[in-house]
């Protein structure tokens, strides 16, 4: 069956298009990546900027005209954090669907977990309630897993993302040591009423999907252009994660273009998605995560 799965995040927005039989994705015909930055501004002024407007139009666009090489396909568009946030979300996704013919639901937190572990899991895997998925997004961060017993899930959305925290605190460029802090408090803070979740983690392989762990995997790796091949399943290590920390936080986002490939939409919001991430294998008290570049849209595909 040919499908396609749209993703709208706060950060990005991502078009898959594949077959889909009864073991999952059978193949992969189109797979764009978009940095759209439709959440700009988004956590101060609770509504979509003119500008995130203007952009997100030319990606929409840009996607109609690749669905169209495609007809019977049934797409499946899902909107995330940013936009549970934006007032004018509902105008702007009528619009969408009246221009372009793309039907858009903002899903809520819980299910955004739920889509992305089903997209995450590793094909032929024997025992799914060995791994819980974490998506760091640029509005919020998911993490949801199996639970023990029985065929139920465990899953949270928290309002903690690369985009959102570096609005908020990350001002100056670079940032500053004080403003460093502040963040790191903040999430420690946030995390911190959630000790049920993250103890469900623990002794769990996890596996890392979107940008913020990806594109820390492709530096970790020292690759110079983004390489889903070798950046999926790559294992990254706390101690690397810190290595590159110590190495984003004296830099400007200018400074940062090009490490693993990054660019300019993913440079400037990097710092804050690994300090997250920092705080989160250290509460869960794992020493590494598996990158995925697999996530969101493919499990809007399969669902």
């Amino acid at each position: 069956m040919l499908r396609a799965g749209i993703d709208i995040g706060t950060n990005t927005i991502l078009l898959l298009v594949a077959e889909v039989g009864p073991n999952g994705v059978e193949q992969v015909l189109e797979d764009e990546v978009r940095v759209v930055r439709l959440g700009q501004g988004v956590d101060k002024n609770r509504a979509f900027h003119p500008e995130a407007l203007a952009r997100a139009r030319t990606c929409f666009q840009e996607y109609a005209t690749i669905l169209k090489k495609y007809p019977g396909a049934k797409v499946r568009a899902v909107a995330t954090s940013g936009s549970r946030d934006a007032a004018n979300a509902d105008a702007f996704f009528s619009e969408v669907r009246r221009d372009f013919g793309i039907p858009v639901q903002v899903i809520s937190g819980e299910e955004e977990a739920l889509l992305s572990f089903r997209g995450a899991l590793p094909p032929g895997l024997s025992d799914p309630r060995s791994i819980a998925v974490l998506d760091i997004g640029g509005g919020s961060t998911e993490i949801v897993g199996l639970k023990t017993t029985g065929s139920e899930l465990f899953r949270y959305s928290f309002d903690l993302g690369c985009v959102r925290l570096s609005e908020r605190f990350l001002r100056s460029d670079p940032a500053l040591g004080s403003q460093i802090h502040e963040l790191q408090k903040y999430v420690q803070e946030a995390l911190g009423q959630q000790k049920e979740i993250l103890a469900a983690v623990q002794g769990r392989k996890l596996i890392g999907v979107a940008g913020t762990v990806t594109y820390l995997a492709s530096s970790a790796l020292g690759l110079a252009r983004f390489d889903p091949e070798k950046v999926d399943g790559f294992s990254l290590r706390l101690e690397e994660l810190r290595a590159l920390i110590a190495r984003f936080r004296p830099l400007t986002a200018a400074e940062r273009l090009g490490v693993g490939g990054m660019d300019k939409g993913r440079a400037d919001v990097i710092l804050a998605g690994a300090l997250l991430l920092e705080q989160i294998l250290e509460r869960t008290g794992l020493e590494e995560l598996q990158a995925s570049v697999r996530g969101l849209r493919y499990g809007a595909v399969l669902e």
